[in-house]
């Protein structure tokens, strides 16, 4: 975890704590907020699958909170992937041809839990800029437990 912390710029540092990864993971659900999402598992592997990620990282960019300094984070529990460098990269690209701006995103692995940290954006909205399936035009933002 350390060294992850060091290759990210200071404000991300914030968002990169331990302390507060750790609090949010063990609180659960119950701390699910604007910027604390919790999903069971992970999966990339249908066009839905991949649309649901997006709409995640942006509703948790797109949003605003006092808590956690505005950091966002995205918990997945039952974490599978080994390969964090190709996992980036696969959302990244996605991100490139279906969002506008690209949402900024770290993944850590912790235990079992993939942590997604989405630092504060000064670029909202994030907008799809393309169908996927009919999200054309759509900002999304989280209120409390919904999308």
């Amino acid at each position: 975890m350390k060294e992850i912390k060091n290759l990210l710029s200071s404000s991300v540092n914030i968002c990169a704590n331990e302390e507060i990864i750790n609090k949010i993971i063990k609180l659960g659900k119950g701390v699910e907020s604007q910027k604390v999402d919790f999903k069971s598992q992970l999966t990339l592997d249908t066009r839905k699958d991949k649309g649901d990620l997006l709409k995640d990282l942006t509703a948790i960019a797109n949003s605003e909170s006092d808590w956690f300094y505005n950091c966002g984070y995205l918990i997945i529990e039952n974490f599978k992937y080994k390969n964090i460098d190709k996992l980036k990269a696969d959302i990244d690209q996605l991100m490139k041809e279906y969002i506008s701006p690209m949402v900024e995103f770290f993944i850590i692995p912790i235990n079992n839990y993939g942590v997604f940290i989405i630092p504060p954006s000064f670029k909202i909205p994030h907008v799809f800029i393309k169908d996927f399936p009919d999200d054309k035009g759509e900002i999304y933002i989280k209120r409390e437990h919904f999308c």
